[in-house]
């Protein structure tokens, strides 16, 4: 997992020399999501995509947590604040769902050695895969969260 803000850490994340991490971050600084519905957008088939989405943050009983097998999650809120649960692999679970191929997600009830970090507008987490992450946790209060999750196929990556 990487965190950071767009504001301090955009050189840290453009010395990975990762031509999608880099092409996700020129997305978000030429792209107006203010004037774009939620959705579904690609910018290479399904190789490299967004998913854009705008959400109420929920209880921590009311999230499960989740992990993909064939992307790179690179999450960046563009407004709002959610707390976000994070276990490495190896961490003891109690599954929810079995793996759905066709969504590349597992779902968790939950998982031990959970911990928790705070995004807010501008920050972003990178999650890869087989890292279980639990996003859209209330932190506090409920809060509006709008994101553009950068969904990367593993198997391109260099």
């Amino acid at each position: 997992m990487i965190t950071g803000s767009l504001k301090t850490d955009e050189i840290q994340i453009l010395n990975y020399s990762n031509k999608y991490f880099n092409s996700a971050l020129e997305t978000i600084k030429k792209t107006d999501f203010s004037s774009m519905e939620d959705g579904k957008y690609h910018l290479d088939n399904e190789s490299f995509f967004y998913l854009l989405s705008t959400y109420k943050t929920k209880k921590i009983e009311d999230r499960l947590c989740e992990s993909h097998r064939l992307y790179i999650d690179f999450q960046y809120v563009i407004y709002g604040e959610e707390l976000i649960g994070y276990a490495n692999s190896d961490s003891i679970k109690r599954s929810y769902s079995e793996y759905d191929f066709a969504k590349d997600i597992e779902l968790f009830k939950s998982v031990e050695s959970e911990s928790f970090f705070i995004l807010k507008k501008d920050m972003f987490a990178i999650f890869f895969p087989y890292e279980i992450h639990r996003p859209g946790i209330s932190h506090i209060e409920i809060r509006s969260v709008r994101k553009a999750v950068f969904k990367i196929l593993v198997k391109d990556q260099i």
